[in-house]
C-alpha cells in the first residue's frame, strides 16, 4: 500500500464532497462467462465501438453499514461501501477510485481494509457485484482473491443504456 495513503471511516452525513469521484470509465471490452468443465471460467471480447461509462445515473442500492475513504494527503481519493449481508458475508455496495487516482494502489487498500473488516466481523468473506462492461474491476477483483462465481442477463433489463450488461458476481470465501 501507498505510504502516503490512510483509510478512514466516515459517516453518512460525511460533507458531500468527500463522498463524491469521478468513477467514470472507457469501456472498449466486455467479460464473457462461459462454463467449462463444471467451472465458470470467462474470456475477454474486444468491443468494436469503445464508449464512456458512468455509475453515477444509477440508482443507489440504499445506505451501507460502513463507509470508508481512502485519502492520500488531504485529498480524499476513493471510497468502499460496505454491508453485511443476510447470508454472512461481507457485501461490497459501493467501490469507486477517482479516475486521476486511478493505478495509484486505492483501490487495492480499500479491499484489503474490507478484507481485514469481514474478518474481524466474523464473516465469511466478501461478495460483490459488477457489470461485464468493467473489465478492469473484474481483474482488479481477481487480482485481489476474489474468484467469478454467478451472472445474471436480466438485472438490468430495465436501466436505460445498461440493458444489454450482465451482472457478475464476485466472492472471495475465506
Amino acid at each position: 500500500m501507498n505510504s502516503m495513503l490512510r483509510i478512514i471511516t466516515v459517516s453518512h452525513e460525511a460533507p458531500e464532497a468527500a463522498l463524491q469521484f469521478d468513477g467514470s470509465f472507457r469501456v472498449s471490452q466486455r467479460l464473457v462467462p462461459s462454463l467449462q468443465d463444471g467451472r465458470l471460467g470467462y474470456r475477454i471480447q474486444a468491443l468494436e465501438q469503445a464508449y464512456e461509462k458512468s455509475y453515477a445515473d444509477e440508482p443507489d442500492d440504499g445506505p451501507s453499514d460502513l463507509i470508508r475513504l481512502a485519502y492520500s494527503g488531504e485529498q480524499a481519493i476513493g471510497r468502499i461501501d460496505l454491508s453485511r449481508g443476510w447470508n454472512g458475508l461481507a457485501v461490497i455496495d459501493n467501490l469507486v477510485v477517482d479516475r486521476a487516482w486511478r493505478r495509484s494502489g486505492a483501490a487495492t487498500a480499500l479491499i484489503s481494509d474490507a478484507v481485514a473488516w469481514a474478518r474481524a466481523e466474523g464473516l465469511a468473506g466478501l461478495m460483490l457485484e459488477t457489470q461485464d462492461s468493467n473489465v478492469a474491476a473484474c481483474r482488479l477483483y481477481e487480482r485481489c482473491g476474489f474468484v467469478l462465481m454467478g451472472f445474471d442477463g436480466g438485472l438490468y433489463r430495465a436501466l436505460p443504456g445498461a440493458a444489454d450488461e450482465l451482472a457478475l458476481f464476485w466472492y472471495r470465501l475465506f
